[in-house]
Order: C-alpha cells, then sequence, then structure tokens
C-alpha cells in the first residue's frame, strides 16, 4: 500500500513516477488512511506498470469500488506502480 494524502496533485504523481523510473528502491509499511506509519517498514523494489498492464488495475478498481468508477470518467491519467518486497 503506498501511504500518501488523498490531495496528491497531477505534478506529485509524476514526480513520484519519475523518481521510481530512475531509482525503483524503496520502503513500505502498514499506515493509516492518512499515512501513520503503524507498523514495520519493510524493503522492495517498484516499478510503473505499461499502459496495457493499468487496464487490469483500473478494471479492479471499478469491480470493488463504486466512487472510482464516478472518478475515472473524469481523470484519465492515472498511474499504477507496482511494489515487489526484497526477499
Amino acid at each position: 500500500m503506498l501511504c500518501g494524502n488523498s490531495d496528491d496533485s497531477p505534478r506529485k504523481t509524476l514526480d513520484r513516477s519519475t523518481r521510481i523510473t530512475n531509482n525503483p528502491g524503496v520502503e513500505f509499511a502498514v499506515c493509516t488512511q492518512r499515512g501513520k506509519v503503524i507498523g514495520k517498514t519493510f524493503a522492495g523494489t517498484a516499478r510503473v506498470l505499461a499502459p496495457t498492464e493499468l487496464a487490469a488495475v483500473i478494471g479492479a478498481k471499478k469491480r470493488r469500488y463504486f466512487m472510482f468508477r464516478l472518478i475515472h470518467l473524469f481523470k484519465k491519467d492515472q498511474v499504477a506502480i507496482e511494489i515487489t518486497p526484497n526477499p
């Protein structure tokens, strides 16, 4: 799970995906909806999904979250990030 603010601007998303493209090393942890870390931190590797893989992510989110259907009508420039834990 990526922890972040719900008010992330497109600029912040672009910066995050650019950083992951240049340096895929990340740390992740269990957190609250507000981003407060409440668990152990783990190291991992992240990658930005290709547009062909993004369709499956959007489809799953549409099935799971009703409000995502409405948001997706207006926000077309979406990015999905896959995080794999390091052994």
